[in-house]
This record gives structure tokens, C-alpha cells and sequence, in this order.
């Protein structure tokens, strides 16, 4: 997952960059927020669907490999709850 948050005060630079060379190595679905890239948007629900997908395909002594690239955030308590921030 690659987000940059394109057109934002926040926008990142290399996040894409960083998913596809990933993806390229894996060859596994892309979610970015830049459609040069790729058709399918980093939201909540396509997120979500891209975890139960590498999940759902895990077999008995796999290794799974999810990497994502850009913003971050912490939910309310002891500070150790990190969230991603999707589309």
C-alpha cells in the first residue's frame, strides 16, 4: 500500500515508489492513491480486502509480507494502538 496523499498540506513523496518496488518483487496487489500507478484505491474497505486476500491464501508455514507505505497515526489510551490512514 502506497498512499501520498496527493493534493494535501500532507502530501508525502516516495510512498509509491516504495509499493511498487515491493510489488514488483512479490507480486501482489498495489492499492495506491495515484491512478498512474494503479486502479484500485488504498480505502478502508480496499485495505481490508487486501489483508483477508493475504489471509485467506495463507497455508500452514508461509510467510506473510505486508508492507505499507505512508501516514500513520495513534488511537486514544496508552499510546501503543498505531493506526493506518487510509483514502
Amino acid at each position: 500500500i502506497g498512499i501520498k496523499y496527493h493534493g494535501t498540506e500532507c502530501e508525502l513523496k516516495g510512498q509509491i515508489c516504495n509499493a511498487i518496488h515491493i510489488e514488483i518483487r512479490l507480486l501482489t496487489p498495489l492499492l495506491t492513491d495515484d491512478s498512474e500507478y494503479s486502479g484500485n484505491l488504498p480505502t478502508e474497505k480496499d485495505i481490508l480486502s487486501a489483508c483477508n486476500w493475504l489471509i485467506r491464501s495463507a497455508c500452514a508455514n508461509n510467510l506473510l509480507f505486508f508492507h505499507y507505505s505512508g501516514h500513520r497515526g495513534q488511537t486514544p489510551g496508552d499510546g501503543v494502538n498505531l493506526v493506518v490512514l487510509s483514502c
